[in-house]
């Protein structure tokens, strides 16, 4: 896939994102203003940007009959009724399908231009009678898009060409621009990335003495590799005057112009180190090279060079500059009386001069040779719309998640080996009595962590996102659930921006997609069953996220009828998955997590929402897969509440190491509740089975080595005994004593799953690697403590 096409799907997906956000707003609040806005102008960009792709004319065609309906929303001519806004999100829905396609693919499928022509007609039915009349499925209002390169691009000398892909934008402005208030200069000075520039004369000048001042006779034509929704929305206001096309940069393996491209040019210095210069000299070389663009009679291009020879030639003695050769390529150009010529070398020059309060930082600044062409230097206050953007768009940068997935995994390896200096330290001291290596071992131990950990917190910040990306993709299945149903019910989101994880924030979709359709269908009544019970007519859905230690908490509760506990004991008699003895001895508490056992339904009919009996326990092997736990609290006729736990992230395991049998296993540190030594006469026996007594309650003992049929470790005969050590573990609330020969310290450790036959031991969680080379088997918690 080409950078262009890929730029482009990455930015529409965004674009669709904001769409639907704002019709579900505007359906809500239709007599907003500004909410019609900020849905008008990302339809509106989306437009813009498809028109450059021949492949995707049918899409354009239905944006730009969406575009003309929000047009009358937006000039009052209309009001957005809800059959509308359902129009709208089926065609946006299928927009995103052809998007999809054409990542996929390279093109739209079969049928695409009969379903553009039918959507596109049905968007247009919508428009009052005169307005829908007058209208057509040409492209207007945004930057005039073609396939082909410009004749200009063709044109240039292949080592004048950006060595990359790109957008190649043509801007003639109006005759009678400077009369409408527009600054052509400005806005291509402010365009986002510029890669190349020129300006050249729409027809030759006239005699100085016949030159119109007022009258814009410029084209100015640039390469960008920001993308073409950037730009389309950049040139949003002199749309009418721009022409956007694609470009590629050099063919692989290089070739001539790649060649070209690469090589400096023989007139530029050489490329050579970074050159502090104060900010008045830098921007007084900013505005020579803005100079040399300007056109003019032959005269005044002399005296530009010549008075650009001096500027340079005193800059050359301030920087010490003797060897930068700028004398004999001035000539060449005074010579020649060509500007773009010693705008080459300007050019080259301000790449490796900052100016002395940016020198510290420089990150804008480009190191590497002279371009193949100019960009037009930026001004030097940047207006308060682009500008302030601009500013605000350097400060993000999307990263492909292999890389940082690739950048946690060495992270983790680096892990592996400083857990490796302990041991070395250790060997030190006990096999060569070398006490003094051993500290300064461990101390390096200690700097070496402290350093890892903020690596690690770092990588782990750079991969945390906020989970209302995922919240907000439920007020669309909430709205079209609520309509299904004719039910009516409000969505509140609270915390959207905690973070967590990337890929924990992106598993936490599915099954929230499972507990809202529960709560919908199940949870929530109808309108008039809520008045006949005294309550407000809208249910009302709570999504809200908080960080807790080093877990995200996610809670979502109705005010609906609740869980009616007594047909939850009978529907899971009556399914078989409990016999008449547990139903009967079961708590209401335990009674309400029978809704988690697989097959269980107390729906009569099967639907597309719900009572296939598939569901809950999928949610909750989702969550304990991820290291996390759910619980249920329901109140008949107040509501139902669940909330899941699950780690923030998933990269680095704290685990605690003992020894069983001779050998080191480990478990994660969040199912320890606490680690003890107990007395043998603690020990109690009841029906055969150890027990402690622990603030007044029973814990069940287990003695690992027997679990595990490995044998007792036997104590040398002048050995000092010690008390049993207990690994006390919490799970789903159940507490139980684990017996182990001898604890070790917690290590953090990247574990990695079961892989091959060992699969099919649950109760192991994963291995990792320990510093010595020793493969660790880490315990799953859940799994040992069901098999105890």
């Amino acid at each position: 896939m080409k950078p262009l096409d890929a730029q482009f799907i990455s930015e529409a997906r965004d674009l669709l994102e904001q769409i639907g956000d704002g019709l579900l707003r505007l359906e809500r609040d239709p007599g907003n203003p500004e909410t019609v806005r900020d849905l008008f102008r990302p339809v509106h960009t989306l437009k813009g940007a498809s028109g450059i792709f021949e492949d995707l004319a049918p899409m354009t065609r239905v944006l730009h009959a969406g575009e003309d309906v929000l047009d009358r929303v937006r000039d009052g001519q209309m009001a957005l009724r809800p059959d509308h806004a359902d129009l709208f999100l089926e065609v946006f829905d299928q927009i995103l399908e052809w998007i999809e396609a054409y990542e996929s693919a390279g093109g739209l499928p079969d049928g695409a231009d009969a379903a553009a022509t039918h959507y596109a007609a049905a968007l247009r039915a919508l428009l009052p009678a005169d307005a829908a009349a007058g209208e057509n499925d040409d492209i207007g209002g945004v930057p005039t898009a073609q396939t082909t390169p410009p004749d200009w691009w063709t044109a240039l000398d292949p080592p004048d060409r950006p060595p990359v892909a790109g957008v190649a934008v043509t801007y003639r402005p109006a005759p009678d621009v400077f009369f409408q208030g527009d600054d052509p200069l400005r806005t291509v000075q402010t365009a986002p990335g510029v890669l190349w520039s020129a300006v050249v004369p729409v027809t030759p000048w006239p005699a100085l003495a016949d030159l119109d001042p007022f009258v814009a006779n410029l084209e100015f034509r640039v390469i960008s590799d920001a993308g073409v929704v950037a730009l389309a929305e950049h040139f949003h206001y002199v749309a009418d005057q721009v022409t956007l096309a694609p470009v590629d940069g050099p063919a692989d393996g290089g070739g001539e112009a790649a060649d070209a491209a690469e090589a400096p040019s023989s007139d530029a210095p050489a490329p050579g180190p970074r050159i502090t210069l104060p900010e008045s000299v830098h921007a007084v070389m900013q505005e020579l090279a803005a100079g040399l663009f300007t056109p003019g009679a032959d005269a005044a291009v002399d005296g530009r060079i010549a008075s650009s020879r001096r500027i340079l030639e005193g800059l050359a003695r301030h920087a010490a500059l003797e060897e930068a050769q700028l004398p004999e390529a001035v000539d060449a150009a005074l010579e020649a009386r060509d500007p773009a010529r010693l705008a080459k070398t300007l050019t080259d020059l301000l790449s490796r001069a900052v100016p002395d309060s940016a020198s510290k930082s420089g990150p804008d600044a480009d190191t590497g040779g002279p371009r193949s062409g100019p960009p037009l230097p930026a001004p030097g206050r940047p207006t308060d719309r682009t500008g302030a953007e601009a500013v605000r768009k350097g400060t993000a940068i999307k990263v492909d998640q292999e890389r940082l997935d690739g950048l946690m995994d060495m992270v983790g390896e680096l892990v592996v080996v400083k857990n490796g200096l302990p041991f070395l330290a250790r060997a030190a001291e006990e096999d060569h009595g070398n006490k003094r290596l051993s500290r300064q071992i461990r101390a390096q131990y200690e700097a070496l962590n402290r350093v890892t950990n903020a690596l690690q917190a770092a990588v782990m910040r750079m991969r945390m996102i906020p989970v209302g990306v995922v919240f907000s993709r439920f007020n669309r299945q909430v709205r079209d659930i609520a309509r299904r149903l004719d039910k009516d019910i409000e969505l509140v989101l609270i915390g959207e921006d905690t973070e967590a994880d990337k890929t924990v924030v992106e598993d936490l979709a599915d099954p929230l997609v499972h507990l809202i359709r529960n709560a919908c269908d199940h949870g929530l009544e109808r309108a008039e069953d809520r008045h006949a019970a005294g309550k407000p007519p809208r249910g009302r859905l709570t999504l809200s996220a908080r960080s807790q230690d080093d877990h995200v908490l996610i809670e979502l509760s109705d005010d609906g009828r609740g869980i009616d506990v007594a047909r939850v004991r009978a529907k899971a008699l009556e399914r078989g998955l409990i016999d008449e003895e547990r139903a009967r001895t079961l708590t209401d508490r335990e009674a309400l997590n029978l809704v988690l056992l697989p097959g269980f339904s107390t729906a009569e009919a099967v639907s597309d929402l719900s009572g296939r009996g598939v569901g809950m326990d999928v949610v909750k092997a989702m969550v304990e897969r991820r290291g996390g736990r759910l619980e249920i609290t329901s109140a008949p006729g107040v509501g139902t509440t669940i909330r899941l736990a699950v780690p923030l992230s998933m990269a680095l395991t704290r685990v605690m190491l003992f020894d069983v049998g001779g050998q080191q296993f480990g478990i994660p540190m969040a199912a320890i509740s606490e680690t003890r030594r107990i007395r043998p006469e603690e020990i109690h026996c009841v029906k055969d089975q150890e027990c402690i007594v622990r603030r007044d309650r029973i814990v069940t003992l287990r003695r690992l080595t027997r679990m595990l049929g490995m044998p007792e470790v036997e104590t040398a005969p002048n050995a000092v005994v010690t008390d049993p050590a207990v690994l006390m573990l919490d799970v789903d609330g159940r507490e139980t004593g684990l017996v182990v020969d001898r604890f070790h310290e917690g290590m953090d450790l990247v574990v990695k799953p079961m892989e091959g036959i060992l699969t099919i031991a649950p109760i192991y969680a994963g291995t990792a690697l320990l510093g010595d080379g020793r493969v660790l088997p880490v315990f799953n918690a859940k799994e040992l403590v069901r098999c105890l």
